[in-house]
């Protein structure tokens, strides 16, 4: 416990040697094997022959211990011995005073006898410790702050639209204009949750300063060239359309995570436009690669030379999360050149930016692919024209889940490698992918222990804090960045401490814990902060969060391409449509992994692949005991289906079904038409 020992140094002492129940000595111990011993059994011998473990009560085993406390005494020329107990422990509660009168009486060794927690990093509390004078102060001066901070949001409640909410005062909703989403002003959280969000608006006003800055005159060019760079002006709106209602941990690591998005997404936009052959291109622009934003991009790291880019990210899909009123323009170019109506809207906006030449032209070579789902591939029919780059089309095995298509699509990512060393001109590099994918692997090993936490109350990660994190980090970034393994080791260890203390998110105001199944509305991307708000609906998990996470080999070639393909199949929103209907059926299975209560089911009208299971999955619903909403949309066009209407659907469910009042009734019902 280094920082126990730190309390006792500052306070004047010097700690000549500690002996705790795992540390320095009982790791230097030499544990010899008797003759016809084996190592097991000599391993067990020696930790019940010298274990000093007061479970261990046996008298011979006690004066063991105190002999051993006197000869380390006398070893390291002590003074004398601190002897500290664990609270709540029975055991050390009754050794601790019988050791404080043998060392004292009968060997003469002073001794002061401590009662602590484990370790003192976990509690600052202990029986008998004093605390040393900087300790004192610090202390001191966080309780007046925290006495002054709680003064003043006593004071300024009255701003807080939750406590509004809760008082029939107002809401969430009562600081916007009328059909917009423009706010009055920022929203009030109390002192110290009002600073962390304004400090994340300032890292991300920092970001996209840097972009700028980074390349003042192609930045300039994109916003004169491309429709969709001036909805980048609306990210700031947005972010905070995303965390209304967030405080404490929650809003925390909605920031870092909301931050990592940003920088690297700025990063790539300066990049992509600096590179730009429509803007005059640049060093780099005969070495990006530009990809399918639903390709996974890891295969690519093994070309450390060579920068792999979601082509449609920056134009089509991440900007719809920002403007849900970008899109409905390039669909409707897109229709216009005939195009049928009923087409995913996703692809026919992808179409109507190819056929509108506002894609940027980077690279020599373009990889295409038939994910997720078959209009994917058909719309980069018409990219591949614009584009005016060789292109080979990486078509995954859409039954993913059978055994036999994963030699299939393994020998599509050897055909992919192979062809982009022949259109660049170099060499696939095993050792560089295997660095990356041990990142990607260490991302996922985070993600599954998040998974444990989500299982619980007691996340701090939660709604589209987690699944837009996950979605962008996995399909875009897939382990190119050490930005996002840094914040994924940070998020997990703050996730761990606000488990430790029980910290229920929102409050406490969670009614019900629901699982998002199917693609989300990108037009709609806070829905899942919506729901929380007005309806006390936690989305645990969505399902686009499930996404590849089986381990990369790091060692064998062989291996990794083919632990690569099966990545790759389990790609963005290839758990629902496509892959056969078991995919769809693990609905349920994944529902009860997370004790949810609820299932949210994302209906893409215009997904034929979905067509005529609605009332197939109403009935599995009831018969499995699930609260069950078909929650219908149209992916990109907010036209069909308004942000309005789908929440009139969870409004009827909660009412009519349920029978519930809204935890702010501001957010039941409002008109939001005009907001970005």
């Amino acid at each position: 416990d280094p920082e126990f020992t730190k309390l006792l140094e500052s306070c004047g002492a010097m700690v000549v040697a500690d002996r705790y129940c795992f540390g320095t000595f009982p790791g230097r111990e030499e544990i010899e094997i008797h003759g016809g011993e084996t190592a097991f059994d000599a391993v067990c011998r020696h930790y019940l022959h010298h274990n000093q473990c007061v479970r261990f009560m046996d008298g011979a085993k006690i004066d063991q211990r105190h002999s051993e406390l006197r000869r380390l005494a006398e070893d390291y020329g002590a003074d004398g011995i601190i002897y500290e107990s664990m609270k709540f422990c029975e055991f050390w509660s009754y050794e601790k005073v019988l050791a404080s009168h043998v060392l004292q009486q009968e060997m003469g060794i002073p001794c002061c006898t401590i009662e602590k927690e484990y370790t003192l990093g976990l509690c600052r509390e202990s029986g008998d410790q004093k605390a040393g004078p900087s300790g004192g102060v610090t202390m001191v001066l966080k309780q007046w702050t925290n006495a002054v901070i709680g003064v003043i949001d006593k004071k300024l409640e009255r701003f807080d639209p939750k406590w509004q909410a809760a008082n029939g005062k107002g809401g969430l909703r009562s600081r916007y204009e009328d059909k917009t989403g423009i706010a009055r002003h920022r929203e009030w959280r109390g002192v110290k949750d009002t600073f962390v969000d304004y400090t994340a608006w300032l890292n991300n006003l920092l970001a996209m300063g840097k972009m700028v800055a980074s390349a003042p005159v192609p930045i300039l060019k994109g916003f004169w060239e491309y429709r969709w760079m001036g909805s980048y002006l609306g990210t700031f709106a947005f972010i905070d359309r995303l965390f209304e209602g967030y405080r404490e941990d929650e809003l925390k690591i909605a920031h870092m995570n909301m931050h990592c998005i940003v920088s690297s997404l700025t990063k790539k936009i300066a990049l992509v436009l600096a590179n730009d052959k429509r803007l005059g291109g640049g060093r780099d622009s005969d070495n990006i690669v530009p990809m399918d934003e639903v390709m996974p991009p890891l295969f690519m790291t093994g070309f450390p030379g060579l920068i792999p880019i979601p082509i449609q990210t920056l134009p089509e899909f991440i900007i719809c999360d920002i403007d849900q009123h970008l899109e409905p323009y390039y669909i409707d170019v897109a229709e216009s050149f005939g195009l049928a109506a009923d087409v995913c809207s996703r692809c026919s906006a992808e179409t109507g930016v190819a056929i509108d030449d506002d894609f940027p032209i980077v690279g020599r070579a373009v990889l295409t692919t038939n994910m997720p789902c078959n209009a994917s591939e058909a719309t980069s029919m018409f990219q591949r024209r614009r584009f005016g780059l060789p292109d080979f089309p990486v078509t995954m095995a859409m039954i993913h889940n059978e055994p036999g298509a994963h030699p299939y699509s393994t020998q599509v990512l050897r055909d992919a490698i192979a062809f982009i060393q022949e259109n660049y001109g170099v060499k696939y590099d095993w050792e560089a992918l295997f660095a990356r994918a041990e990142h990607m692997n260490e991302q996922n090993r985070i993600e599954l222990e998040k998974w444990e936490l989500f299982k619980t109350p007691y996340s701090a990660l939660c709604g589209i804090a987690e699944s837009l994190y996950r979605l962008y980090s996995w399909a875009s970034v897939n382990g190119q960045e050490d930005q996002f393994t840094k914040n994924d080791r940070k998020v997990l260890k703050l996730m761990l401490e606000a488990y430790e203390r029980k910290h229920e998110p929102f409050g406490g105001t969670t009614r019900h814990r629901a699982f998002l199944w199917g693609p989300s509305a990108v037009y709609y991307t806070d829905f899942p902060t919506w729901v929380q708000n007005c309806w006390g609906i936690n989305i645990v998990l969505n399902m686009d969060s499930t996404m590849g996470h089986n381990m990369i080999s790091t060692t064998d070639p062989e291996q990794a391409i083919q632990d690569l393909a099966l990545f790759s199949e389990k790609g963005v929103m290839r758990h629902h449509a496509v892959g056969g209907w078991d995919n769809v059926n693990a609905v349920w299975e994944w529902a009860s992994k997370f004790n949810c209560d609820m299932v949210i089911f994302n209906d893409n009208v215009a997904c034929k692949g979905m067509n005529g299971v609605h009332a197939l999955m109403e009935e599995q619903a009831r018969d499995l005991g699930f609260h069950f909403i078909f929650l219908e949309h149209d992916l990109e066009d907010c036209r069909t289906i308004s942000r309005r209407d789908m929440r009139n659907t969870v409004n009827k469910y909660m009412t009519v079904v349920l029978n519930e009042a809204p935890l702010d009734p501001t957010l039941v019902d409002f008109d939001d038409s005009l907001a970005w």
